[in-house]
C-alpha cells in the first residue's frame, strides 16, 4: 500500500544506496534577497517617525517593518531545509550515509570563521560592545548573561538561535533514528518522520504557553531558539518532501502541481506577509509601540507560512533544480554566495554612520544609505567570502 497519495509507488532504494544531493539553483538568490530585505529593514530606521511623518512616510515604514521578520524566516527554513536532507535520506531510505562529522565540521567552519572577524572589526571600530568576550566567541552570551537583550553584534542573535538548532537537529535525528530502525515499511517510517517533524511547528506555542508565560522577564535566548524551532520545522518538512522526490516519488496530481507553482505560491505569500505586517507593523506614528503577544505569535506564524509558501516552488517544485527564474540568475547566485557577509557587515557601518554623524530622518536619507550600503556591504562581503568564508569551509571534513 502507498501511504504517500497519488504519485507512482515509492521506490525502495538497495540498503546503503545514497541518492544524489540535488543542487537547488535558486536558493543561494533567495538567501541573497533575504539579506538585502535585512539591509533595508535596519535603514528603515532613518526614516522619519512620530505623528509628524507623512503618509508616504508611513505607508514606506510600514511596509517594510515586515522586512526582519520575512528574511530571518527564509534563513531558518533554508537551514531545516539544507541540513535535515541528509538526516532526511537516511531515516527514510536508510542510506547508510552518517552526515553528522561532516555536518558538524561544515556548521562550524561556515558560522564562526566569518563570524569571529567581523566581531573583531566590530570592536576595532565602534569600540567596546557589550557582553563578556568568551560569550561573544562562542556565540553563547544571550545563555550565560540573560541581562540583555543584544549583545556584540546586534544580528548574532539569529546566529546563537541558529547554532542552538545545529545541537538540536543532530539529537532529533538520532531520536528518529532509533524508532526508524524497528520500522521495516519505508512507508511507514515517512509516516512516521514527518508526523513527528510536523509536531515541531506546535513547540514554540507550547512553550509559549506552559513555560514562557509564567517567566516573562527571563530573556535568556533559549526561549527565543525555541520559539523558532516551527520555522526550521517548516523547512525541514520540505526536506522530506524533497527526499522522497530523490527516491522516486512522482506526484502525479493536479493539486501538487498547481499547489508547487511559483504563480500560486507567491501570490498567497504575499497576501501572508501583508496581513503579519498589518498585524505588528510600524508605521512609524506609534514610537515605542509594542504589539500584544497574540498579535506578534500570530504575525509570527504568518511570516512562517509565508517563508514555505515562497520556498515552496524553489525546492519541490517542479522544475526546482532547473537553473530558471530571477532567484537563480547569475547575479542573485553572486549575491547568495557573500550574503553571510553582507548579512554581518553592514550592521557595523550602519552602527558607525548612526553614532558618528548628524542627520536629519527621512525618505531622501533612507534612500541615500541604502544605495551607499548595499555596494559596501556587498564588497566586502564579497572580500570575506574570499579570503575568510570559503578557505574555512575547505577544512571541513
Amino acid at each position: 500500500m502507498n501511504v504517500l497519495g497519488s504519485g507512482t509507488a515509492v521506490k525502495e532504494p538497495a540498503e546503503g544506496e545514497s541518492p544524489a544531493v540535488p543542487h537547488y539553483p535558486s536558493l543561494d538568490g533567495a538567501r541573497g534577497a533575504a539579506a538585502l530585505m535585512v539591509v533595508v529593514f535596519h535603514v528603515s530606521g532613518l526614516l522619519q517617525s512620530g505623528e509628524s511623518s507623512d503618509r508616504l512616510n508611513r505607508l514606506l515604514t510600514q511596509t517594510i517593518s515586515g522586512f526582519g521578520h520575512i528574511a530571518v524566516a527564509v534563513f531558518f527554513l533554508l537551514s531545516g531545509f539544507l541540513l535535515f536532507s541528509e538526516f532526511a535520506m537516511d531515516l527514510i531510505a536508510r542510506s547508510g550515509r552518517k552526515p553528522l562529522a561532516r555536518f558538524v565540521s561544515r556548521r562550524f567552519l561556515r558560522i564562526y570563521p566569518g563570524y569571529w572577524v567581523a566581531l573583531i572589526a566590530a570592536e576595532l571600530v565602534l569600540g567596546p560592545l557589550v557582553g563578556g568576550r568568551i560569550g561573544l566567541f562562542t556565540l553563547m552570551e544571550r545563555y550565560v548573561d540573560p541581562s540583555h537583550l543584544v549583545t556584540g553584534l546586534d544580528v548574532a542573535w539569529t546566529l546563537t538561535v541558529e547554532v542552538s538548532f545545529y545541537v538540536f537537529l543532530p539529537l532529533f535525528a538520532l531520536a528518529l533514528g532509533i524508532v526508524c530502525r524497528r520500522i521495516d515499511s519505508q512507508n511507514w517510517r515517512i509516516v512516521f518522520v514527518f508526523l513527528l517533524t510536523l509536531s515541531l511547528l506546535a513547540v514554540p506555542r507550547l512553550f509559549q504557553h506552559f513555560v514562557a508565560e509564567h517567566f516573562p522577564t527571563d530573556r535568556r535566548i533559549y526561549r527565543v531558539a525555541i520559539e523558532y524551532l516551527d520555522w526550521f520545522g517548516w523547512g525541514m518538512l520540505l526536506s522530506i518532501v524533497a527526499s522522497l522526490l530523490r527516491i522516486g516519488w512522482r506526484p502525479m496530481s493536479l493539486v501538487y502541481r498547481f499547489g508547487t507553482m511559483r504563480r500560486i505560491c507567491w501570490p498567497l505569500a504575499v497576501v501572508l506577509y501583508a496581513a503579519a505586517t498589518l498585524t505588528i507593523g510600524y508605521d512609524g506614528s506609534r514610537v515605542g509601540a509594542l504589539p500584544s503577544v497574540p498579535d506578534a505569535q500570530l504575525a509570527h506564524g504568518l511570516y512562517g507560512v509565508a517563508a514555505f509558501l515562497f520556498l515552496i516552488p524553489l525546492t519541490i517544485g517542479i522544475g526546482a533544480t532547473s537553473k530558471r527564474g530571477f532567484f537563480s540568475s547569475r547575479l542573485m547566485y553572486e549575491i547568495g554566495l557573500v550574503s553571510y557577509g553582507v548579512y554581518l557587515w553592514h550592521d557595523i557601518f550602519l552602527k558607525y554612520y548612526l553614532w558618528n554623524f548628524t542627520y536629519t530622518p527621512g525618505i531622501g536619507l533612507f534612500v541615500l544609505v541604502v544605495a551607499v550600503l548595499v555596494p559596501l556591504s556587498l564588497a566586502v562581503g564579497w572580500l570575506s567570502y574570499r579570503l575568510i568564508e570559503r578557505p574555512a569551509m575547505k577544512l571541513s571534513w
